[in-house]
């Protein structure tokens, strides 16, 4: 079960590549905010040498990068650098053109987290961001209820965890 307005009533868990400060998205503590263009919208990739993959994206990925399997659970991540901290598909905040963005990558800066006394899943942004805050392009809420970014957002997560556990 997903939600996008309720506070956790435990602690969530988890930790995740790239998210500085995470929060469960509610209207009270944004409903001010939204998002705004940027001219670096991959700023955040461009000091990571690995991200992530799902298996339904083997075939695009592989088109661009190695992709190698790291861990005890062999998990599938693409190769953007020979060395920690370098991103050689990241230049000034954009992905070369010619490279795939991993589902990963596209879905920042919402990501879900786990509720385990609730035991579902809640949609949070990275309030850290850059591009996340007010008086913003591309509001998050309509009212007080989700915008249609937030709940393209959320299906969007929803299918990208869907993909994660059947990798």
């Amino acid at each position: 079960m997903t939600d996008t307005t309720t506070q956790a009533s435990g602690p969530l868990s988890g930790n995740v590549l790239f998210y500085d400060q995470p929060e469960p998205i509610s209207f009270e503590a944004h409903g001010k905010l939204g998002v705004t263009s940027s001219d670096k919208p991959y700023a955040f990739v461009a000091q990571t040498n690995v991200v992530p993959l799902t298996v339904t994206e083997f075939a695009p990925a592989a088109l661009s990068y190695p992709i190698i399997f790291v861990g005890d659970a062999k998990q599938p991540v693409v190769t953007m650098g020979l060395r920690q901290n370098e991103n050689l598909f990241v230049d000034d905040g954009a992905f070369r053109s010619d490279a795939y963005i991993p589902a990963y990558v596209r879905r920042y800066p919402f990501v879900f987290a786990n509720d385990d006394s609730q035991q579902r899943m809640i949609l949070c942004i990275d309030r850290a961001a850059a591009f996340v805050g007010e008086n913003a392009e591309i509001p998050l809420f309509d009212g007080d209820q989700p915008s249609a970014y937030v709940n393209n957002a959320m299906e969007f997560c929803n299918n990208f965890e869907q993909e994660r556990l059947r990798t």
